[in-house]
């Protein structure tokens, strides 16, 4: 499951993706999602729930990475930037991310 919010801003943006922990099921992929939208600045969000991972584009002159991580917490998951990941852990990320594409095809 995949979902998708856009808002437009006139300044340039930024995108990052974010690794996701806490979501069990569909619905965690929802909230999450609608954490997200309700910062300000986020112009456009895309939570995967099998891949466990959300991108988001955002206005750095409203918002900032450390607020959309707090948002997703504050709905009780956490956030973690691929880039903060230790080269292990990015690892582990990748490998779930292929075993999670392959669930999909089969």
């Amino acid at each position: 499951m995949e979902t998708r919010h856009r808002r437009k801003f006139n300044n340039a943006n930024q995108t990052v993706s974010l690794r996701l922990d806490g979501m069990g099921c569909a619905a965690c992929a929802t909230t999450i999602e609608k954490a997200i939208q309700n910062v300000p600045g986020v112009q456009e969000s895309s939570v995967n729930f099998a891949l466990e991972r959300t991108t988001v584009q955002y206005n750095p002159q409203v918002t900032n990475l450390e607020i959309i991580q707090q948002a997703v917490a504050d709905a009780g998951y956490s956030a973690y930037s691929l880039e903060d990941l230790s080269p292990d852990e990015h690892e582990d990320s990748e490998k779930a991310t292929r075993q999670a594409r392959q669930r999909e095809l089969t």
